[in-house]
C-alpha cells in the first residue's frame, strides 16, 4: 500500500502540471494578437465615420425636404418625411448602442465576440443610408415642383397688362409666399399629439445651431406651432 501511495503522488503531480499547461495555452489562444485588436479598431472606427457622415447628411436632406414640402403646401409630403425620419432616428438608437457594445469589446481585448455584432451595424448603417437616398430623392423631387410652380408664376406674371408695376408685384409675391410658407409647417396635423410630433422634428430640421438650420424659419414655425397649440388645448 505504502508503495501505491508513492507512485500515486507524482501522477497527481504530474497531471497537475499538464493541466495548468493546458489552461495556460487555451488562454494564449482565446486572447487575441496585438494585430487583430488594431484592425477591429480601424474597422470600428470607419464604421462610426460611416454612421457619423450618413447622420448629418439625412438631417440635411430632411431640413431641404421639409422647406419645399411646406413651400408647395404638400402634407402628403410632409408626413412621408415625417415617418422616415422617425424610422430613421429608431434605427440610429439601434447603431448607437451596437457601437458603444463594439467599443466595450475592444477596450477589453475581447474581438470574437465583435463579429456578431459588427455584421449587424453594417445591416444597420446600410438601412440607414437607404432612408438617406430616400430623403435625397424626395428633397429633388419637391424642389423640382417649387421650381415648376415658380416658374408658371413668373410667367404668368409676365404676361400681365401692368408692365410698369412688375417690379413691385414680384416683391408682393415674393412676401405672400414667404407669409403662405410660414403657414404650412404643421399641414396635416390634426390633434396634439400629430402637433408635437411634427414640432419635435421640425426643431432639429431648422434650429439654427444644428449648423443646417435658418433662424428666420426657426422663429416662423415657433410662432405657428404656439399659435396651434393654443387651438387645440
Amino acid at each position: 500500500m505504502p508503495s501505491l501511495h508513492i507512485q500515486v503522488i507524482p501522477l497527481l503531480i504530474i497531471f497537475g502540471i499538464l493541466w495548468c499547461l493546458i489552461l495556460i495555452i487555451y488562454s494564449l489562444a482565446k486572447k487575441p494578437g496585438k494585430k487583430s485588436l488594431i484592425q477591429e479598431k480601424q474597422y470600428l472606427s470607419e464604421l462610426i465615420d460611416k454612421y457619423n457622415e450618413t447622420i448629418s447628411q439625412f438631417n440635411i436632406q430632411k431640413a431641404g425636404a421639409i422647406y419645399s414640402a411646406v413651400f408647395n403646401k404638400d402634407s402628403k409630403s410632409l408626413h412621408l418625411i415625417e415617418e422616415e425620419n422617425s424610422r430613421f432616428v429608431a434605427i440610429s438608437d439601434l447603431c448607437m448602442q451596437n457601437i458603444e457594445q463594439l467599443r466595450d469589446y475592444v477596450s477589453n481585448r475581447k474581438t470574437k465576440p465583435c463579429k456578431e455584432i459588427r455584421a449587424v451595424l453594417v445591416r444597420q448603417i446600410a438601412e440607414l443610408s437607404k432612408s438617406l437616398k430616400f430623403m435625397t430623392r424626395l428633397r429633388s423631387s419637391l424642389q423640382d415642383k417649387g421650381k415648376k410652380t415658380q416658374t408658371d408664376e413668373n410667367k404668368n406674371s409676365n404676361n400681365s397688362k401692368y408692365k410698369d408695376n412688375q417690379s413691385q408685384q414680384k416683391t408682393t409675391d415674393n412676401q405672400k409666399m414667404s407669409a403662405d410658407a410660414a403657414e404650412g409647417y404643421f399641414l396635416g396635423c390634426k390633434n396634439k399629439d400629430d402637433l408635437e410630433k411634427r414640432y419635435k422634428m421640425l426643431v432639429k430640421a431648422f434650429h439654427p445651431d444644428t449648423g443646417y438650420g435658418d433662424e428666420t424659419l426657426f422663429k416662423n414655425m415657433n410662432t405657428e406651432y404656439n399659435k396651434l397649440k393654443n387651438e387645440l388645448e
